[in-house]
């Protein structure tokens, strides 16, 4: 078995929230396996596991297959590479993992064939088998959310005209990010000032449907960004 993966999953609908259960992912013989535990901490040995009737998870729910009009990265594994895995441990018996990763996969070839100074710099899918497991991106050392608990001082002007010059591409592409927050906005080094809007899993086309959610893309969160700083 190896490394698991744990994600605590709670009810917001009462005060305080209750606790539900442990979700818990882990890999045995290249299939991965999904379960639930009702302790908060569960033990994490195959006996304990076992017992728990964990799920395989099909690959082609959880990985598209790769279409043929976008990019691949040949060289994933490297320092300087981050890749965005689908988050297994939010499967819910459906190819919703998958779906979504296929549309942020053809939002960032968009990305690639209109690059901006202030977004991301995307780099192709990972693929294995056919299929795309993971999104390749250029690694960069924090998030502005993090730079603000540091301490550190923040030009709060040249970040919002950075982003609000991100936001600007994206819509002159016809595209909305969805989710402007300290938290998707990072930094190449710790003492770079050049901002950079990441996470495009929200993003969709202008007046078309959101990802997985109802409702039309529009895009807010600069606003809310400028006060949040």
């Amino acid at each position: 078995m190896q490394p698991t993966r744990t994600a605590q999953q709670w009810s917001l609908e009462c005060d305080p929230p209750a606790f539900l259960c442990t979700k818990i992912v882990f890999e045995r013989d290249g299939d991965f396996f999904i379960c639930e535990s009702k302790e908060r901490k569960p033990k994490i040995d195959t006996e304990s596991i076992d017992n728990l009737n964990p799920q395989m998870i099909l690959p082609e729910q959880i990985w598209p297959l790769l279409e043929e009009d976008l990019t691949v990265c040949y060289e994933p594994i490297l320092p300087t590479i981050f890749i965005k895995r689908p988050r297994l441990t939010a499967y819910d018996n459906t190819p919703a993992l998958a779906c979504l990763l296929l549309q942020e996969a053809r939002v960032c070839e968009v990305l690639l064939q209109n690059p901006h100074p202030n977004i991301v710099k995307y780099l192709g899918c990972h693929v294995r088998d056919g299929r795309i497991v993971g999104l390749c991106f250029q690694r960069y050392a924090e998030t502005l959310e993090e730079r603000k608990r540091s301490g550190r001082s923040i030009d709060k002007a040249l970040v919002l005209e950075q982003i609000r010059g991100a936001i600007d591409h994206l819509h002159a592409i016809r595209l909305a990010h969805n989710d402007v927050k300290a938290s998707n906005i990072m930094f190449l080094t710790t003492s770079s000032k050049e901002a950079v809007l990441v996470d495009f899993d929200s993003c969709a086309v202008l007046d078309g449907p959101l990802p997985a959610k109802r409702g039309l893309a529009d895009d807010v969160g600069i606003e809310e960004l400028a006060t949040s700083l």
